[in-house]
């Protein structure tokens, strides 16, 4: 079975990839899709401000005076993930999937609640909002979101725990918000430091700091801030340093056109700080890295061979940075490495990076188990790489 993630605002997908924005603040390249792509989010929001309330009140999702409302939201909410599915097939590699991966959930939402799950229905609406957040989390520009705050505006945030609230907050994209949020929440000191880090939401600080608001300066500051004041266990005290120091050195600009070059020596430069696999110590690196590689392939001027190593670095960042993998987003930009440039170099190191990472989510105490269809698929890239 596929690892799961820590709760029910932590999925991840993509839902535009207009917003392929870079940290430093560079404008997206237009595509002939922009427009109609966001008509397809307002209905799709428009949809979720009907159903997400419904979903987080237990009995009035349950209540039959509702359900004719909630059927007709969840029937636009399909059809909005279909098209978004549409526009994904000729958008880069990562909306492909994640789009698909939209669609795929916003059905078996449907399904459930039409063959008397309802139950279940109303636990995977919950957690389609979490597809907004890695995505909003994952991809730069500061803007904050009118179709975002009409969103959150339609839920009551009194009922819901501080953290469910700052994860929405980051999905409906009002980033300031949620910032300003889990900066008081480390405050409070009500919850130990170690918990906080567990939870997630250092990382998820940070991935809204360092890649969607660029404001790695805020992000250093305070964080030096928490850890002077904190009596914290000595491996947080040592991982938050080691960020700190890499929030001030990487708060520069990369001149146009040089993203690739500047990934490749950042990734490298991660690398050898990280000394075991699950290292965070590079995760200020890697969202930099995330950050510069999604700016130069929005611009879809890469020649194929440099198109599949950023694809590839882009993959091996994401698989470091990232804290969940429901999604498996990374994937999506490995395989899209192997088939940019089959039989080369890269192409081989990319299918042997997703391999290892597929094993291993498939892999459990009863062993490894991989179904056909992903067999198939390993197959068939294990070939277009040349192994």
């Amino acid at each position: 079975m596929r690892r799961r993630n820590r709760g029910w605002m932590t999925r991840a997908t993509a839902l535009a990839g207009a917003l392929l924005f870079s940290c430093q603040g560079a404008e997206p390249p237009r595509s002939p899709e922009t427009d109609e792509t966001r008509a397809t989010m307002a209905e799709f929001v428009a949809s979720l401000q009907v159903a997400l309330p419904l979903a987080m009140d237990r009995e009035a999702f349950h209540d039959e005076t509702n359900r004719a409302e909630l059927d007709a939201a969840l029937a636009r909410l399909q059809q909005g993930a279909v098209t978004l599915e549409g526009h994904g097939e000729r958008q880069d590699a990562g909306f492909a999937h994640l789009s698909h991966s939209l669609a795929r959930d916003a059905a078996e939402i449907t399904w459930r609640l039409g063959h008397q799950r309802a139950e279940e229905a109303r636990f995977l609406l919950t957690e389609l909002v979490d597809h907004c957040v890695a995505c909003h989390s994952r991809l730069p520009g500061p803007q904050a979101s009118q179709l975002g705050r009409s969103l959150i505006e339609s839920v009551d945030l009194d009922r819901l725990a501080r953290d469910d609230r700052i994860r929405l907050e980051i999905a409906t994209r009002q980033f300031g918000r949620a910032l300003d949020d889990i900066e008081a929440l480390f405050r409070e000191e009500l919850i130990h430091p170690t918990q906080l880090d567990l939870a997630g939401f250092l990382v998820d600080y940070l991935r809204v700091a360092v890649r969607v608001t660029g404001e790695l300066p805020r992000a250093a500051r305070f964080l030096d801030d928490w850890r002077a004041g904190q009596a914290l266990p000595p491996y947080l005290d040592r991982l938050v340093a080691t960020w700190v120091e890499a929030l001030g050195r990487l708060d520069t600009r990369s001149p146009p056109g040089q993203e690739l070059a500047v990934a490749r020596s950042l990734a490298e430069e991660a690398a050898g700080l990280r000394r075991f696999p699950s290292d965070r110590r590079s995760l200020v690196h890697d969202l930099v890295v995330s950050s510069l590689l999604h700016r130069a392939l929005a611009r879809g001027d890469l020649p194929k061979t440099s198109e599949a190593e950023a694809y590839y670095l882009l993959g091996l960042a994401e698989l470091y940075a990232e804290h969940t993998s429901w999604l498996a987003a990374p994937e999506s930009y490995l395989e899209a490495a192997v088939r940019a440039a089959p039989g080369s170099p890269i192409a081989r190191e990319a299918y042997l990076a997703l391999e290892e990472d597929t094993l291993a989510g498939y892999s459990g105490s009863a062993g490894t188990y991989l179904p056909p269809a992903v067999e198939t698929w390993l197959d068939e890239l294990r070939g277009l790489a040349g192994l």
